[in-house]
């Protein structure tokens, strides 16, 4: 069922998650399992109740995380009258030894809100600063679009010098540095940014 969740085939998925199979997996493992198929059975449009799919999955694993991340992503197509409350829950369940694969897509939530102080409070210190990857961009918009706060300045000087040396990167920086009031390194990052990349405008 792993893989077939991967390849999105979720018919195949709900075929193969018998409950003789459930019953041999590990706990963490059970858990995936059981997150797959709620997530099946919504995306395959298998004729369940949403309602009653939530109550099993919340019943069976009340404080995951990852669970509720799914409630989370469903209710903000089928019922998003929802989804804020149930971000704040997920939210409230996300501690220090919280997965980064939970933490990243807790992340991917915020970005659909605008949540920019989430993002940063999901992210910073559990995402690596020397290789570019999307959860760390998203970290780097976070930080240019949220009302500046102590780490801010920090967290751009962290990064490393082939991260920094992207125009994406640099332009951000530049950004929050202009909105914290220092112009002077507002204009180093977008210099950096317009020397590696000088047909693009955005940092002018």
């Amino acid at each position: 069922p792993f893989a077939l969740s991967n390849s999105h085939k979720w018919t195949e998925v709900l075929e193969e998650a018998t409950d003789d199979r459930r019953a041999k997996l590990s706990v963490p493992a059970r858990e995936i399992l059981d997150i797959f198929v709620f997530r099946a059975k919504q995306y395959g449009k298998a004729g369940t109740k949403l309602n009653d799919d939530v109550e099993q999955l919340l019943q069976l694993w009340p404080l995951s995380v990852g669970a509720h991340i799914a409630v989370a992503d469903t209710y903000r197509l089928a019922k998003p009258e929802l989804f804020g409350a149930m971000v704040e829950k997920t939210r409230s369940l996300i501690t220090s030894v919280t997965s980064y694969s939970d933490r990243v897509m807790f992340a991917r939530l915020s970005l659909y809100r605008d949540a920019w102080d989430d993002i940063i409070g999901v992210l910073n210190e559990f995402v690596s600063l020397d290789q570019p990857s999307d959860p760390l961009l998203w970290l780097a918009y976070a930080y240019a679009n949220a009302p500046t706060q102590a780490s801010t300045s920090s967290f751009y000087q962290s990064l490393s010098s082939k991260v920094i040396s992207l125009p994406d990167y640099a332009r951000l920086a530049g950004v929050a540095e202009y909105n914290r009031g220092d112009l002077v390194a507002a204009e180093r990052y977008f210099r950096l940014a317009i020397s590696e990349c000088q047909t693009d405008l955005r940092s002018i």
